[in-house]
């Protein structure tokens, strides 16, 4: 059976603020561990999630010149 992850109620694992819906994958800030697949918010996303990747981005491409 598949699981309605959209429907169901998260704990956002940066600021700890509950929400509803899928979440969104939180790497490169907190990773899952086996017992619990950390989800974040949207706000979170955009605001520590896509940046925090980007600089990654940046790194990596720094030192492959």
């Amino acid at each position: 059976m598949i699981e309605d992850r959209h429907k169901k109620e998260h704990t956002c694992c940066l600021c700890g603020l509950e929400f509803i819906g899928w979440g969104n994958n939180p790497s490169p800030l907190k990773e899952d561990t086996e017992d619990n697949p950390n989800v974040c918010c949207n706000d979170c996303n955009y605001s520590k999630v896509v940046p925090a990747r980007n600089e990654e981005l940046r790194r990596e491409r720094i030192n492959t010149y």
